[in-house]
């Protein structure tokens, strides 16, 4: 009887890495580590001989002892994208084998297409201070929305007049829209930046041209 194996997760800690399921992606902005795990079977008894890790975005190996695991690494250089097969040999007839597969994805792609607007203009009642906002997509096959920023900068209003601006900061993560900034104060000026990562931290900044006068 042929073994059978499933990959049941792969672990990464970095920023630039995220899977779900079976599917991996990784940014080569930044290089570090993941580690693909791998459950094996024999329906005939004589046990798995080994699980056999094929070259990716390093050099691959073989793990003899269950559970089956095996590290691999990524760099700035990488460019290894595709569907892996991960094979299962039978202990008493190697040729005997069992497949599975991971899918690994380099995502180099910013969310594109988000939006933020809000009023341009005087307003003397911060409860009806709404932005509106859109998170935009995600590149085909990438890693998805992942973090959302909403930051704000403001100024010193003399006479009508905004004067220098400060840093942008953050007011919210992850708002939803429309969101109401009710803590803005008389006497200053408002602007606002939407900031948008994918899972694994490639990031795309919306901004607008409107100015919000308290």
């Amino acid at each position: 009887t042929a073994p059978t194996c499933s990959v049941t997760g792969v672990t990464e800690t970095n920023a630039n890495a995220y899977s779900s399921g079976t599917s991996f992606w990784y940014n080569t902005a930044g290089a570090d580590n993941f580690i693909v795990n791998v459950t094996a079977s024999d329906g005939g008894g004589s046990g798995i001989q080994k699980v056999s890790f094929p070259v990716t975005t390093s050099a691959g190996g073989d793990d003899t002892t269950s559970p089956y695991t095996f590290t691999y690494s990524w760099d700035a250089a990488d460019v290894y994208a595709g569907l892996t097969t991960l094979t299962a040999y039978d202990n008493a007839t190697p040729s005997l084998t069992g497949t599975c597969t991971l899918t690994i994805t380099k995502d180099t792609t910013a969310p594109t297409t988000g939006s933020i607007s809000y009023l341009n203009g005087f307003t003397n009642n911060p409860a009806t201070n709404n932005i509106t906002l859109s998170n935009g997509t995600d590149n085909v096959g990438g890693s998805g929305i992942g973090t959302v920023q909403l930051e704000r900068q403001s100024a010193t209003m003399t006479v009508g007049v905004c004067g220098a601006y400060g840093a942008f900061g953050v007011i919210f993560t992850n708002p939803g829209s429309p969101y109401t900034d009710s803590t803005v104060t008389d006497g200053n000026c408002y602007k606002y930046r939407l900031v948008v990562s994918d899972n694994v931290s490639n990031q795309a900044t919306f901004t607008s041209t409107d100015e919000l006068k308290v």
